[in-house]
């Protein structure tokens, strides 16, 4: 703190338990130091200073320049910050502030300490109950991502298959329509690949004068399955002239999962302004996959369609965690990993491909290759062993950054404290 630009005011407060305030507030300056106390509510966004009651009693002025922020919050926040930064590292710590979270209705306080619980022991039953998580064939899944992998949506509260949504949605003569257009655009494509270049050329036309909504469902699917990266890029095209809104979710998906990065910018310029509130959600959904590469492509489309609703997700999603599964033979002393995303087992000649996520990883430089290992097992077995990575998402801060204007690099906690600020317009 620059104690030249703080003045102290005269104390002549007596207490035997400090002041008992509903509001604990605290002052970020720029320098990096922080205030908490009460916050003169005098002392508003335009005020030339701010001034401070702190815990002790102090009475402290800062001069407005020299602050970063202002948060106000409950006391409770303050006396969780304060056991906060003495929490040791460990499972039953993380658990037992989790419980006092529970106690005092801090529900997102208490959700990131059980999260860290199940990161230190993945199989913490009451952590994992606690997050809503079941056990499933083995493994801990929500329940939305059970009933998703099972093709399962949430509608009105109940879970039903995607073809029962559609069919609440969809009219009958939609849903005739649609079939119509698979049939059509099915025929096309078997001209396209065919030997006939007649009917060829003939495809091709039919194919760029799409212009019903009704053909999204048989496009979507042809890009789905589509090897050939040139109609790859033809579908986008016809997609992307489709008048409405109903292409968005085509266009995102793709962004997201084609291996091609000039078809996922193709996808992600064909979204219109008027398009990126549909997007938008998609977009935030995936910043809680499992795979880190679809959290990074998801947060590189949000620096283009994002806005500052975006900002606590991508805060959470600044650094993540993701466990890989690997077979491998049971008498091998490690797993490490070479910077072309190969790994090498202790007691095996050779190096064996890793698993995809791995390997992009590793030469997107997410991944330290120097940071995977992996404990010893009994010879002559195979066994499956998981490798953890904990990584800080360059393309989320980027999107923070660029929708904010801040920068508190991975600091999750200053992130969320200048939210905090903004949002009660104390900045």
């Amino acid at each position: 703190m620059n104690f030249h630009s703080i003045r102290r005011r005269a104390i002549l407060v007596i207490v035997f338990c400090g002041p008992q305030w509903a509001q604990a507030d605290l002052v970020r300056l720029k320098n990096g130091g922080e205030l908490r106390g009460q916050v003169d509510r005098r002392s508003g966004p335009t005020s030339p200073e701010v001034t401070i009651e702190s815990l002790t009693g102090a009475v402290i002025v800062v001069e407005r320049e020299h602050v970063q922020f202002v948060t106000r919050r409950p006391l409770i926040v303050e006396e969780y910050e304060t056991r906060a930064r003495k929490l040791a590292e460990t499972v039953d710590a993380h658990w037992g502030l989790a419980e006092w979270c529970r106690q005092n209705a801090l529900k997102s306080q208490r959700d990131n300490h059980l999260a860290r619980v199940v990161e230190l022991d993945p199989n913490h039953e009451e952590a994992r109950k606690a997050l809503g998580h079941i056990l499933h064939d083995g493994e801990w899944t929500t329940r939305d991502e059970l009933m998703a992998s099972q093709g399962y949506v949430k509608h009105k509260g109940k879970y039903i298959t995607t073809q029962e949504l559609e069919l609440i949605e969809k009219s009958k003569a939609e849903l005739e329509s649609e079939r119509e257009w698979f049939t059509k655009v099915r025929l096309w494509f078997g001209w396209i690949n065919g030997r006939n270049d007649e009917r060829r050329e003939q495809a091709l036309a039919a194919m760029s004068q799409i212009d019903d909504p009704n053909a999204i469902p048989a496009l979507a699917k042809s890009l789905r399955n589509e090897s050939n990266r040139m109609l790859r890029v033809m579908l986008v095209e016809i997609l992307r002239k489709m008048p409405g809104g109903a292409t968005v979710p085509v266009l995102v998906s793709q962004s997201l999962a084609d291996d091609d990065v000039e078809i996922r910018w193709l996808c992600l310029n064909g979204l219109r302004p008027e398009d990126y509130e549909v997007a938008r959600p998609i977009y935030l959904k995936e910043l809680k996959s499992k795979s880190n590469v679809t959290i990074c492509r998801a947060a590189q489309s949000l620096e283009r369609v994002g806005d500052e609703s975006c900002v606590p997700a991508l805060v959470q999603a600044l650094t993540t965690l993701h466990v890989y599964k690997i077979s491998v033979p049971d008498n091998q002393q490690s797993v490490s990993f070479d910077s072309s995303g190969q790994f090498s087992l202790g007691g095996v000649n050779g190096a064996m491909t890793s698993p995809p996520e791995i390997q992009a990883g590793i030469a997107s430089g997410q991944i330290n290759p120097n940071a995977l290992t992996q404990i010893t097992g009994k010879p002559q077995k195979m066994k499956q062993v998981l490798v953890k990575q904990k990584v800080d998402n360059k393309e989320v801060l980027s999107a923070l950054q660029r929708i904010t204007g801040q920068s508190f690099g991975y600091d999750k906690r200053s992130w969320t404290l200048w939210w905090t600020a903004k949002k009660n317009a104390t900045l």
